[in-house]
């Protein structure tokens, strides 16, 4: 297989963006629509006993909220690149609103809740509630108590460390958590943006925001003892018990580590580096379904990444920084999304390609949910993995719907974007036909 992938182009080629015959448009209101539906909520919030200081200032967001939508318009009337620009013209107009006002106005569903129905006009599928999950704020309770433990912490030896790369949205947290019902697999429960990107020169900002790649020259002797401690401070087995929390005769020198980020797939160098006897377990899927669910995942803004980065015209970026991606700033949603997908895979295809052979294994996500029990026993053979009856009576039933599901899953769930996924599907296809390969 050839090795010429370039993951950090010097330029975003319009084969890259461009492609298909379908014409795709937002359902977006005039800005005379928009003056009459504003005017609507000035008018009922009037009759309200809202103050007048407080008044004042609705009739200016309202003023300024109606010329960045007639200054957009101008610009993209209802052409698809302009989503996101509409979506942050909404969200800044919604936060401009007190807190009175957004109750009592923006959710009902008299002509006063404009804002939700303008907000769903950009995403006819509502985005989902970020919910404050029992694990989550235990996690976040974990991280306070460690801290004092940091002058007594012993590291262990990471012996094969497990790492899954894939694009966002690829299946990798289903798979990851399915890993995590073996013995003798320990992990932090959770992805690790936050340890990885707090130490020295992780963060992209230290790079001016450049992407989430990393290489073997991040890997200092510190920044590779400061993770192994990261991890070994937040790492648990599939009981929950804390590696810290044990007892020192119980706690053993040798771990089986596994970890999932979606944006090591641009850190495959660095984590080699770090783990040099590292194994990754390379996670794809079929680019229809996974540009379809980066598309939702963008529109729900569960998954923000960044706020506010130099070079970017909106205040959000979602999911991992690819190469090239200030190229995008004037592109879709569908472009941005299959661009992501196909700088993701790329980076780990050419990198995983520099490594030994017995050091990666691919799992193609249709597969996996196909046949889970089969590609399960293949990644812990691959992985070294030991296989007990817990781990064998899980699969008498199928895999549970992973947590940062949005939507209920469905193999023709992409379709509700067709048009806009078949007008970028040119610039994937030659990746995909070398990925059905593997």
């Amino acid at each position: 297989m050839e090795k010429n992938l370039n993951c950090c182009p010097d330029r975003f080629s319009q084969d890259d963006i461009e492609g298909g015959e379908e014409i795709v448009s937002l359902a977006v209101p005039l800005p005379l629509e928009i003056r009459k539906m504003t005017a609507m909520i000035f008018s009922e919030v009037k009759k309200t006993t809202i103050s007048s200081s407080q008044l004042s200032k609705l009739n200016f967001s309202i003023d300024m909220f109606c010329q960045g939508w007639e200054k957009a318009y101008t610009r993209f009337g209802n052409k698809p690149d302009g989503e996101l620009a509409y979506r942050d013209i909404v969200q800044r107009f919604y936060e401009a609103m007190t807190p009175q006002v957004r109750r009592n106005f923006f959710h009902s569903e008299s002509p006063s809740g404009i804002l939700k129905e303008l907000r769903q006009i950009l995403s006819p599928h509502p985005p989902a509630q970020i919910r404050i999950s029992r694990e989550l704020l235990t996690s976040r309770q974990r991280k306070t108590e460690v801290k004092r433990l940091r002058s007594n912490i012993y590291v262990p030896e990471f012996h094969k460390p497990i790492f899954i790369l894939s694009a966002p949205r690829a299946g990798s947290t289903l798979l990851f958590e399915t890993l995590l019902r073996f013995p003798d697999v320990w992990s932090t429960g959770e992805e690790n943006h936050e340890v990885i990107e707090r130490l020295p020169g992780l963060h992209p900002s230290a790079q001016n925001y450049a992407s989430n790649r990393l290489s073997e020259t991040e890997a200092t002797p510190d920044t590779v003892s400061a993770l192994r401690e990261s991890f070994t401070l937040q790492m648990q087995d599939r009981d929950g018990s804390f590696y810290v929390d044990l007892s020192p005769s119980h706690r053993p020198d040798r771990i089986r580590f596994i970890e999932k980020t979606p944006k090591n797939a641009l850190r495959a160098p660095f984590l080699k580096a770090a783990f040099p006897d590292a194994r990754f377990i390379f996670l794809y899927r079929d680019p229809r379904e996974n540009i379809s669910s980066l598309m939702e995942g963008w529109r729900s803004r569960r998954f923000v990444a960044y706020r506010n980065i130099p070079g970017w015209p909106y205040r959000e970026w979602s999911f991992l920084l690819v190469p090239g991606w200030r190229l995008l700033k004037e592109s879709p949603l569908s472009e941005i999304a299959a661009y992501q997908w196909k700088m993701a895979n790329s980076c780990i295809l050419e990198d995983l390609q520099g490594m030994s052979a017995d050091s990666w294994h691919t799992v193609c996500y249709t597969d996996l949910i196909r046949d889970p029990e089969k590609k399960i026993k293949e990644i812990s053979k691959f992985a070294e993995f030991h296989w007990d009856t817990q781990v064998e009576q899980s699969f008498s039933n199928p895999l549970p719907i992973s947590r940062m599901t949005l939507s209920p899953p469905s193999p023709n769930k992409w379709q509700r974007y067709k048009k806009e996924i078949n007008a970028v599907l040119p610039s994937v296809e030659p990746l995909e036909c070398m990925l059905k390969k593997l």
